[in-house]
């Protein structure tokens, strides 16, 4: 005796759906973005990878003995990082000022 075929058989799969995420209702403050451009990527990677950095170094002066020489470089190396990441958010806010304050300006 065979068993019964199933017709129409599926493997478990969800239900197809149209674009996952897409409403098809548009956000009119939205409408006119467009894909970050590779250089603001690069600088965000940038600014990740510094503060990576400082908190590495700031684990390493917690954490590990350093002979006086070796934690005065490791203190500088650090203040340096942190000289760094200010201008990077100087810049960063300077940056993002700028177009909200010509929105001001237009919208007087």
């Amino acid at each position: 005796m065979r068993a019964p075929e199933i017709i129409h058989a599926r493997q478990n799969r969800h239900p197809p759906t149209p674009l996952r995420g897409a409403s098809g209702v548009l956000d009119p403050s939205r409408s006119g973005m467009t894909r970050a451009s590779c250089s603001s990527e690069r600088k965000e990677r940038t600014m990740i990878e510094l503060y990576d950095h400082i908190q590495q170094l700031r684990a390493e002066l917690r954490g590990c003995y350093f002979t006086r020489r070796e934690r005065a470089a490791v203190q500088a190396e650090l203040t340096s990082a942190l000289a760094e990441q200010a201008k990077l958010d100087r810049a960063y806010d300077s940056a993002f000022e700028a177009p909200q304050n010509a929105e001001t300006i237009g919208a007087a």
